[in-house]
């Protein structure tokens, strides 16, 4: 998150779905899924966008974060 005018702001452009992930890192949706399950600091989704099933979106700037931490889980683009 970043900070607009005293406020924490996201933009549009950085929420992120699994299938947005995985294009950014070259992966696939299997596998985001099994970096949720595997590591205990995937970062908390900051919403649930859907209907009758779930489909959580998060910060990319947070998702980045993340794989700093664990470089050899995809190439950032």
């Amino acid at each position: 998150m970043r900070v607009h005018q005293g406020r924490e702001v996201i933009y549009v452009d950085d929420l992120v779905g699994h299938q947005q992930i995985a294009q950014r890192t070259g992966s696939n949706e299997a596998a985001v899924h099994k970096w949720r399950q595997r590591f205990d600091d995937f970062p908390t989704p900051i919403a649930d966008v859907g209907g009758e099933s779930p489909h959580f979106v998060w910060d990319w700037v947070q998702i980045k974060a993340f794989l700093e931490l664990h470089p050899r889980l995809g190439v950032m683009r």
